[in-house]
């Protein structure tokens, strides 16, 4: 992500999960840095010593909403504004 020219970076609200004593933080950032040949590390483990994060893939918005998580669901539709330019709200500086 250091790698990254960053337009904008907006703070979106916490989430606390359903099921856990957990709360998702979620970013949204806006860059005009192709990610085409990104290469994703995971630099955080579970108990077990695996990484949190195991697999990724690129995918539109059109179709996250059969891979997001029940707490990434609650922003789907102020990313997708934000995306469209439909929601004005301050970026984190």
């Amino acid at each position: 992500m250091n790698k990254l020219s960053v337009m904008e970076n907006y703070e979106l609200e916490p989430i606390h999960y359903e099921k856990q004593n957990k709360v998702l933080e979620s970013f949204l950032v806006v860059t005009d840095t192709s990610l085409n040949e990104h290469l994703y590390s995971c630099s955080t483990f579970i108990k077990e010593g695996l990484p949190e994060v195991n697999g990724w893939k690129w995918i539109s918005i059109e179709h996250m909403s059969k891979y997001l998580h029940e707490t990434q669901w609650h922003h789907i539709d102020k990313i997708k504004s934000i995306i469209s330019g439909k929601v004005s709200f301050n970026a984190i500086e």
